[in-house]
């Protein structure tokens, strides 16, 4: 009787050290998950919260939202509006997305605006269904640019590591080449001609770009 209690012990020892090891494995592939892909994304299409979504200050963002406007110029009712956020492993994955219907007066303003915003890259091109103005053309896969479009319409779009399957909003106003940034080196977007955000690119022993240092903290003039 004993030697078969001593067994059922040892079984019940088995057993629960299996489910413990289960346990730990289930747990660690759950925290490397988290790791990888972030926790719950932050996802909202409430146009009242525009304001409070651009202007926090957010290091994992790597934008300034120099193209957006500080403040919802349109009424609620005419404006749509989606922000994702989600902290996936090294960056962060990011879409905004505003559209404005403005009246005559504020559409000529918000133009002027981004006119005098020079360091913007001003492309007129059949990339894109309006004329651009961009703050960031891929580099860092990512970007950020402006179109001013028909009927007093003002489109405003940011994008980061997000591929084009992903996009949320009407793929219509995204470059063409858009998914481009996903398959060419990535040394070939940081510079520059395509982010204002740049402030300082570092070189290696051999000559070639090694390293970037950004200033998010920029007005584009």
């Amino acid at each position: 009787m004993k030697s078969r209690a001593q067994r059922k012990f040892a079984l019940g020892v088995l057993i629960g050290a299996v489910f413990g090891c289960m346990t730990l494995v289930a747990g660690g592939v759950i925290l490397f998950l988290y790791f990888l892909f972030g926790g719950p994304a932050e996802v909202t299409r409430d146009v009242s919260q525009y304001e409070y979504l651009i202007g926090r200050t957010d290091a994992n963002i790597r934008s300034g939202f120099v193209i957006f406007p500080d403040r919802l110029l349109c009424e609620e009712q005419d404006a749509e509006f989606y922000y994702f956020y989600q902290d996936t492993w090294d960056d962060p994955t990011v879409q905004v997305f505003l559209k404005c219907q403005y009246d005559e007066e504020t559409y000529a303003a918000e133009a002027a605006r981004l006119k005098s915003l020079t360091k913007l890259k001003y492309e007129d091109s059949d990339r894109f269904p309006f004329t651009a103005y961009m703050a960031i053309d891929g580099a860092g896969r990512s970007y950020e640019y402006a179109l001013p479009g028909d009927d007093w319409q003002m489109i405003y779009i940011f994008t980061s590591y997000v591929h084009e399957d992903k996009i949320a909003f009407d793929k219509q106003y995204l470059p063409k080449d858009y998914e481009d940034i996903f398959v060419r080196d990535y040394k070939e977007y940081m510079n520059a001609e395509h982010t204002i955000y740049l402030k300082k690119t570092t070189y290696g022993l051999n000559g070639e770009p090694d390293g970037w240092v950004f200033d998010y903290d920029v007005d584009g003039k």
